[in-house]
């Protein structure tokens, strides 16, 4: 039973409720309040009496009166079905079998479209790179041309300075000669700046003093796309076995410091130069983008070469990489990248003080 406070009520509220139950209203406040009381005990008893579950009513209405939950009313009953004929079970079956068959077509037509849209790609693509590999054999072509065309005067320019310096230091007083890129000029220092003043003395932009320099340059061929095929320079940091080309060098007398240098260069030309002669005469030996580029006197020579050491080749007991036909472009450094990455950076620990 729910705690009412039946004292809070006013008179005419008491009677008003005791007039709504169809009791007496005359009498004092108490009589009025204890009659309520009854009304409310009772019709809680009469609640509880007609329950199965006495808590399972715990909503009120009122003054106190119960109300029963919506799930204790009865539920009405289910519809029955009337069971389907023969004929309409068949017409469901027919729908069905209609709504499959138009979904397989549906799936037969997207793989279509779907097979017809990868053969169109794959047609484009071969296209492209049948267009690509077009452009690059006329490319090789002109390229081979021009080269045909061209010769190489080499010009030493460390050799120049040194005749010019033996011409201007007749008397020893020549600390250096050095070429000026800025300047485009060969920057020859003296001992002090007496010896210098003397000797461009009375020297102008529009009346220079001269010097004539006899000196002999090397005529070489330029190299060609057919004659030449290049490889990674063993001593190149990602290479696979740089280390072992470093040993190689410290070990002959080249002090490398893990770093490649005029004298590895040199080293390494001067091996292949004395090993790959075997293949045929060779024009030149040269360094160009990372990679050591040997140009034959013949085409025949460069395929021989490159059929022999692609696979198994090497060069002072280090393996040849990246064999390849031709002179390197930049593609070419890039693809070697991509198979050969250079190693991570190494970082260096902080030391706590």
């Amino acid at each position: 039973m729910q705690n009412i406070n039946f004292d809070s009520f006013t008179v005419d509220q008491l009677k008003e409720h005791l007039e709504s139950r169809g009791l007496e209203t005359n009498g004092k406040r108490k009589t009025l309040i204890k009659r309520l009381k009854e009304e409310v005990s009772k019709a809680w008893s009469q609640y509880y009496g007609a329950q199965v579950n006495p808590m399972a009513g715990m909503m009120m209405g009122g003054m106190g009166m119960p109300m029963p939950f919506p799930f204790q009313q009865p539920r009405p009953n289910k519809r029955k079905r009337t069971p389907l004929t023969e004929e309409q079970k068949a017409k469901i079956q027919e729908e069905q079998a209609e709504k499959r068959a138009k979904k397989e077509e549906r799936r037969v037509a997207h793989e279509k479209m779907l097979k017809e849209s990868l053969e169109r790609k794959l047609a484009l693509k071969q296209e492209r790179a049948a267009k690509q590999a077009e452009i690059m054999r006329e490319h090789k072509i002109a390229r081979e041309e021009k080269q045909a065309t061209e010769v190489l005067v080499k010009f030493d320019v460390k050799k120049f300075a040194e005749e010019v310096q033996k011409l201007v230091d007749k008397h020893g007083t020549v600390v250096s000669c050095n070429y000026d890129m800025n300047n485009k000029a060969l920057r020859v220092r003296f001992q002090n700046a007496a010896q210098a003043t003397k000797y461009a003395k009375n020297s102008r932009y529009n009346k220079p003093k001269n010097l004539k320099v006899s000196t002999t340059l090397q005529i070489l061929p330029a190299p060609r796309e057919s004659n030449c095929v290049f490889f990674l320079d063993p001593c190149s940091t990602h290479h696979p076995n740089c280390e072992r080309a470093f040993n190689f060098c410290n070990e002959n007398g080249v002090e490398t410091n893990n770093q490649i240098t005029t004298g590895t260069t040199e080293l390494t030309r001067k091996a292949a130069l004395k090993v790959f002669q075997k293949f045929g005469p060779i024009v030149n030996v040269y360094r160009e983008r990372g990679f050591f580029v040997v140009h034959f006197e013949r085409p025949a020579s460069a395929k021989r070469f490159l059929s022999e050491m692609n696979n198994a080749g090497s060069l002072n007991g280090i393996p040849l990489v990246f064999v390849t036909a031709g002179t390197p472009r930049k593609c070419d450094k890039q693809e070697c990248l991509k198979q050969y990455p250079m190693p991570a950076k190494k970082v260096k620990a902080e030391i706590e003080i």
